[in-house]
């Protein structure tokens, strides 16, 4: 008997070795999942509530926390934070509208920012021309959908020159409706006029987009709506041409479509306007015939 109780002592010590270690275990990996974990970015920023905006009087970064319509005005050098929290309570997304009426930013950092999957829309009124470049990652960054519509002009450009991604316009998916509207990568490897997790379409304005990464070309155009939607002219090219290059599109009939003059390095070229039809055009870069794409 006595020999059975030593036995079962033995048994009984085992087993509760056993679990002690696999708590020990377990204690082990919890503290290394939660070292591993990434801290949430913080933006630190000055909450605006007023809708019509003077971006010059501001020299913080500044945070739009309720959904509407805002006016913008002004020059201005930090990060606009859109920070709607997510409904969980709705099946509709929040929505913010940015007027951009004669606006100039020009950012160390992310230029506008959504930290939240709201849908933003920039609108640009009538004989505007606004400029939004930054020198960080990306220049506009949205996690869930960009709208870019209007009558006046647009530019986004990345000025990354060495590393880091230089994107210019960063989203889930974004649409094009109107506008003259230029996107322009970094002079990075992975330097891209638009970059998007899910696509990207255009359906209206005068679009010129610049890249030194791999073509990603807009979605193709709806078939059932010929007339509404302008095509695209996509070249994929194998160098890198300078900045200052002059960049033509002709149709086969020698119609030209679009000039423009680079205002950076660029392998990539997104060309959308309402003369482009069905057919085949040749791409130019200073009078030199380069590449010929058919448009369906």
């Amino acid at each position: 008997m006595k020999k059975l109780f030593i036995v079962l002592g033995m048994i009984a010590g085992v087993v509760v070795g056993f679990g002690l270690a696999i708590l020990i275990i377990n204690l082990i990996n919890t503290a290394n999942i939660n070292d591993s974990d990434e801290p949430a970015e913080v933006i630190e920023a000055t909450e605006v509530r007023e809708h019509e905006i003077n971006l010059s009087n501001y020299n913080t970064n500044i945070a739009l926390t309720e959904a509407g319509e805002y006016q913008l005005y002004g020059d201005f050098t930090h990060l606009i934070k859109i920070d709607l929290p997510t409904e969980e309570d709705t099946e509709a997304k929040l929505q913010v509208t940015l007027f951009l009426n004669n606006v100039n930013i020009a950012s160390d950092t992310t230029a506008i920012k959504s930290i939240h999957p709201s849908d933003i829309t920039l609108i640009t009124p009538i004989k505007t021309v606004n400029t939004i470049t930054s020198t960080a990652d990306t220049v506009i960054d949205t996690v869930g959908h960009l709208a870019i519509d209007g009558e006046g002009i647009l530019t986004v450009q990345n000025h990354q020159a060495d590393t880091g991604r230089g994107v210019a316009v960063l989203a889930n998916n974004m649409g094009i409706y109107g506008g003259e509207v230029v996107l322009i990568g970094g002079a990075t490897s992975t330097g891209a006029g638009v970059s998007t997790r899910d696509k990207y379409w255009i359906k209206g304005g005068d679009v010129t987009i610049l890249g030194t990464d791999m073509l990603e070309a807009p979605v193709s155009n709806d078939a059932l709506l010929p007339d509404i939607k302008p095509r695209s002219a996509s070249f994929s090219l194998r160098q890198i041409y300078p900045a200052g290059s002059v960049i033509k599109v002709c149709s086969d009939d020698g119609i030209k479509v679009a000039t423009y003059t680079a205002p950076a390095s660029f392998r990539t070229v997104v060309i959308s306007n309402e003369l482009i039809t069905p057919g085949e055009y040749t791409l130019y870069i200073d009078n030199n015939e380069i590449k010929t794409t058919e448009v369906k």
